[in-house]
């Protein structure tokens, strides 16, 4: 059926299987906490755990001890009584969790590099790329197109590159050079990291080509006014709006710019 997006673009999808046993031992056995309580504790669980890669390696030793441990953590919630102190309980756990075995969950600062580095692989690359899809429900290029996930859609979504490859190959000067540069030496891929790609059709997709997004917006009449909301989902706010449609600078900054905003709106959503 419908849905945000496919269950094979999730972040160590077998971790699932906690959540559908702790929810199967909810329905079975009425405990002291509920689907919410559930809620809460295992997203907090899984994207911190995500964020440390600890499933990158022996994840079938680890998942049945996870789930006893939350479940665990889930008993023990008698003691709290408002969500604000069940979070912060959770937190508390979930450090004890992580800190036993000495794995390191990214901080904010961090994940914002990563957004930036199409390097990335793995659980991580999922991670940063998963709300960019998940978010966006229509094309931005045509608002009628609707971007739903859904096996039966005969519509296809498409991760596109906001400045396509060809367009940064033919206009690397200035300041988007020396960013390019820089990055090709220290292991740094600016054009196929997620603060560089959105969601679209496969029709707009190849309509924008290999085209800058100024170029595009001025032939479809995109403005912030008309299209904010659509924008927004795309994490991309009224600041990278005006670095994607304003007239360029010589130097290209503003490519580089937009980059280093829209990963730090994609960071903290995250």
């Amino acid at each position: 059926g419908a849905g945000l997006f496919p269950i094979t673009m999730l972040p160590y999808p077998h971790a699932a299987h906690i959540y559908i046993g702790l929810r199967w031992h909810l329905d079975q056995t009425s405990p002291k906490w509920n689907q919410d309580h559930l809620d809460a504790a295992f997203r907090a669980f899984h994207w911190q755990n995500v964020m440390a890669t600890r499933y990158d390696e022996g994840v079938l030793t680890k998942m049945p001890a996870d789930m006893k441990y939350i479940k665990s953590m889930l008993d023990d919630r008698v003691s709290v009584d408002d969500p604000a102190s069940w979070e912060q309980k959770i937190q508390e756990d979930l450090t004890k969790l992580f800190d036993a075995k000495d794995y390191k969950v990214r901080d904010k600062k961090q994940i914002t590099e990563g957004i930036k580095n199409g390097a990335a692989r793995g659980a991580l690359r999922d991670a940063y790329q998963l709300l960019l899809f998940s978010r966006v429900t229509v094309d931005l290029l045509d608002d009628s197109k609707s971007l739903v996930f859904s096996p039966d859609s005969n519509i296809e979504a498409q991760m596109h590159h906001i400045f396509p490859k060809k367009w940064l190959s033919d206009n690397r000067i200035g300041k988007l050079a020396k960013a390019l540069d820089k990055g090709e030496e220290t292991g740094q891929d600016w054009v196929n990291s997620a603060a560089n790609k959105m969601k679209l059709s496969a029709q707009s997709n190849n309509q924008w080509k290999s085209s800058n997004p100024k170029m595009i917006f001025d032939q479809d009449k995109i403005t912030w006014d008309t299209h904010s909301e659509i924008l927004k989902t795309l994490f991309i706010d009224e600041n990278c709006f005006k670095l994607l449609s304003d007239p360029y600078p010589g130097d290209l900054g503003n490519v580089v710019k937009f980059w280093e905003a829209r990963a730090e709106l994609i960071a903290t959503e995250l």
